[in-house]
């Protein structure tokens, strides 16, 4: 099954691009027209600077807002129930994830296996449990210093500088792209 799946991978790409080569339905312009990022291509130096301008407001407004960030969201409160339920579907949705499987796991499951699904199945069931037990852990870290860290006034200074700075070094570096 591997071997079929690898010989047919480079035809499958071939035909992608003779697609999109021949139609700018596909993936080509109309997409990105209708999203707004064929205005690069038509606004030339007047959206770049435009943009330019935007980061450098953004940073500005980002180190004169001296309200402390909150982790209470009153009108957000989701049950837990409820918030696990929102992050299995948003994963189970996210087609990065079945690729993911798709494209690394293969590589684990012998060639001659008699029940290549089923190894497929139990390799994903094992991620899937290490991921939930990595993540559970992360989750429980960032609750226990989320309060600490969003109410310490110099920790969210040194945040809101940083952010500052990351909104004026993409600016700047957008500014000197030559096109």
């Amino acid at each position: 099954m591997r071997q079929h799946t690898i010989q047919l991978l480079p035809l499958t790409v071939a035909g992608i691009e003779a697609v999109n080569a021949n139609s700018d339905i596909s993936f080509g312009r109309h997409t990105h027209d209708q999203f707004g990022i064929g205005l690069m291509d038509s606004g030339g130096q007047k959206s770049l600077y435009t943009g330019v301008a935007y980061l450098l407001f953004m940073a500005w407004q980002t180190l004169r807002d001296k309200t402390l960030l909150s982790a209470d969201c009153p009108g957000l409160a989701l049950s837990h129930r409820a918030l696990i339920q929102q992050a299995v579907v948003a994963n189970l949705l996210n087609p990065k994830l079945s690729l993911f499987f798709l494209a690394f796991l293969p590589q684990f499951i012998a060639a001659r296996d008699v029940h290549p699904t089923q190894s497929m199945l139990i390799l994903s069931a094992i991620f899937a449990a290490m991921t939930f037990a990595v993540f559970s852990l992360y989750g429980i870290f960032a609750s226990a210093v989320s309060h600490s860290v969003l109410g310490n006034h110099r920790v969210m200074t040194g945040i809101r500088w940083g952010v500052a700075l990351a909104f004026t070094a993409v600016g700047i570096r957008l500014a000197m792209t030559v096109q």
